[in-house]
């Protein structure tokens, strides 16, 4: 069985903006070191099931977003789900995303995990950038999620 895996990307859906982040060199999955990301999220935890509630992933991607991976100087706004990832390569397949958005007032958002080497919120034309640029490798899932997150930005 595959393992399920939130995965969200935290936009600020006023100034049409997404965390993008380039993974570090420190600990996590190492086939996914130095790449470009604008995903976020892990795995499920033991105690992401002793939290009342029906849904595990969630509780772990409000873990993982709220007080793990990153800072941001706003607040949560909405959170909910867009679709899904199952790519059968590489580390993708032992994994299936269930892809979110977690939508946010906030104007800044900053790494706060020393698995992931510099981030900060960018515009749709600075992820195809970065998708376009030579030495930039981007994960595999969000280069599969860039669609649907275009998508939710032009609506």
């Amino acid at each position: 069985h595959k393992q399920p895996i939130g995965y969200s990307m935290i936009v600020n859906p006023e100034l049409k903006k997404v965390f993008a982040y380039q993974r570090s060199q420190k600990g996590g999955e190492g086939r996914l070191h130095n790449k470009w990301s604008w995903g976020v999220g892990g795995h499920i935890e033991r105690s992401d099931f002793a939290v009342e509630t029906d849904n595990p992933i969630y509780t772990s991607l409000e873990r993982e977003v709220l007080t793990e991976e990153v800072r941001m100087n706003g607040k949560v706004n909405r959170i909910f789900p867009i679709g899904y990832i199952n790519d059968e390569t590489g580390v993708n397949a032992v994994h299936f995303g269930i892809l979110y958005i977690i939508e946010t007032d906030s104007t800044e958002v900053k790494p706060n995990d020393p698995e992931i080497k510099e981030g900060r919120l960018v515009s749709l034309e600075e992820l195809e950038e970065i998708c376009s640029t030579p030495n930039a490798v981007v994960e595999d899932w969000s280069k599969i999620a860039l669609e649907p997150l275009k998508k939710y930005l032009q609506k």
